[in-house]
């Protein structure tokens, strides 16, 4: 009888994970990967979320997570809040999202690190609800065609379909990164050192010139920065390969106030990357 018994006996979602010490990799995390759920007037809609990457780490990196150690954490996690293990595991006859779903309570979720898929019951009825969440996967060391680097504030790319920038060329409160409809695909910057401890919120609106302060439309729930003077604090979201569409242009602020534009003033530097 054959080991593999021509690949009837290899399970689909777990097989036997093969290393390739061949190449030399690195940790990357990937910060702030924007998640839609599927709208739900209850609580307990079922949630299918493949993420941007597979090769979800352990909290470490130095193997691939499982159920007990994981990189993987949700920014809020109010939607999808109790992890649990992946159910029948190498099980053929339940190896399906029906059954494996049909086990969850609301809130709970579960994660298959190998392929960057996660299910789940939401905790609250959802609409428009979107969350983002953080984890890490490994990549090779070697550059590839059509990377992007940001390093030391410059962006290059040797991609012929490179993305746009808009990047600060000193501390400010916000800008216009496009003023006619497009998508956003990545934005990173620093909140100074120099600016008061306190709680501060980086905005992404749909808009085509800064607003003035009070009720903006939204791109994607406020980054929240908890900041104390004297130390830089950095943020990274990351939207792609979709990325968030825009209507009327993209415009990023620093606000004082979450869901409402309060201008806090001159003190991030951010780059944006659009099209």
């Amino acid at each position: 009888m054959s080991l593999l018994t021509d690949r009837a006996g290899i399970a689909s979602r777990t097989p036997m994970p093969v290393a390739d010490v061949t190449s030399s990799t690195k940790v990357f995390e990937v910060s702030l990967e924007a998640v839609l759920f599927t709208d739900g007037a209850s609580a307990g809609t079922v949630q299918q979320i493949k993420l941007d990457y597979d090769g979800i780490m352990s909290a470490t990196g130095e193997r691939i997570g499982n159920d007990g150690d994981t990189s993987l954490v949700w920014t809020t996690g109010s939607v999808l809040t109790t992890q649990v293990p992946w159910r029948f595991k190498n099980h053929s006859e339940k190896d399906n999202a029906t059954d494996r779903l049909a086990t969850l309570a609301n809130g709970e979720y579960m994660v298959d690190h190998e392929n960057g898929f996660i299910l789940g019951k939401a905790a609250i009825a959802t609409s428009s609800t979107s969350d983002s969440v953080t984890y890490s996967v490994r990549t090779r060391v070697s550059t590839v065609e059509g990377d992007i680097s940001i390093t030391n504030g410059s962006v290059s790319s040797d991609n012929t379909d490179a993305y746009s920038v808009d990047q600060s060329d000193l501390l400010e409160s916000g800008s216009v990164s496009k003023n006619s409809s497009g998508n956003l695909y990545k934005v990173a910057g620093r909140l100074d050192r120099t600016a008061p401890t306190g709680v501060y919120y980086v905005q992404l609106l749909n808009a085509s010139s800064v607003p003035a302060d009070g009720a903006v439309t939204l791109l994607f729930t406020p980054i929240k920065l908890v900041h104390t003077t004297g130390i830089d604090t950095y943020f990274d979201l990351d939207a792609s390969p979709a990325g968030l569409p825009a209507t009327s242009g993209i415009v990023w602020v620093l606000s004082s106030t979450e869901f409402t534009k309060t201008l806090a003033g001159d003190f991030c530097s951010v780059v944006a990357l659009y099209k």
